[in-house]
Parts: C-alpha cells; structure tokens; sequence
C-alpha cells in the first residue's frame, strides 16, 4: 500500500466521525436555548461560556454556559453515531444485517 492508498484509507475511517461530529455540533447550536427579552446568544458568547461578558451582561453567563453545553452534547452526540457508524462500515455489515464474506463460505 503506497502512501496514497494509505491516506485515503484514513480518511474514508476519519470522515464519518468528523462530518457527523459537525453535524452534531451545528445541531446543538440551532437547539441551543432561548432566553426572555434576549432569544438565543450570539455564537461567539456561547463558545466562549460568557467568558467577555461584563457589567449587566455578566448575568447571561450561566445562560451562555448552558448554551454552550446543549452544543457540546449534540457534539458528543454526533461524535457517537460517526464512530459507530464508522465501526459498521468498516466490518462489512450490510443493509441485511451480516457482513458479506469474501470467500464464498
């Protein structure tokens, strides 16, 4: 296996944990909570957990912190069904259910 072959290799097992990582990440931000009289923070103060907020600002920082952690999950959770669906991929398993042999037994 040249390095080519090698790097593809890698990153056909890569892809599925980073597109559905994104995938979850993105997910957790549209689902991230809304607040009275402000709605959803903005994307830099949820990932930075309300870190720049200041004066009466600072209040939203368990809101920001919230937010930040509804992201997270879906990224967890993302990261979860890309590797196990990089798993199944990798093993061969079929749309009906078992993995195709090669061999012919």
């Amino acid at each position: 296996m040249n390095t080519s072959e090698a790097t593809e290799a890698m990153q056909s097992r890569i892809s599925p944990w980073v597109w559905s990582t994104l995938a979850g990440l993105l997910i957790g931000y549209l689902l991230r909570p809304s607040y009275p009289l402000v709605g959803q923070l903005p994307f830099w103060i949820v990932v930075t957990r309300g870190a720049t907020l200041s004066g009466w600002d600072a209040l939203l920082v368990p809101a920001a912190a919230e937010s930040f952690n509804t992201m997270a999950g879906g990224a967890a959770v993302g990261l979860v069904l890309g590797a196990l669906a990089s798993s199944l991929r990798a093993s061969g398993v079929t749309k009906q259910g078992h993995a195709d042999r090669i061999d012919g037994q």
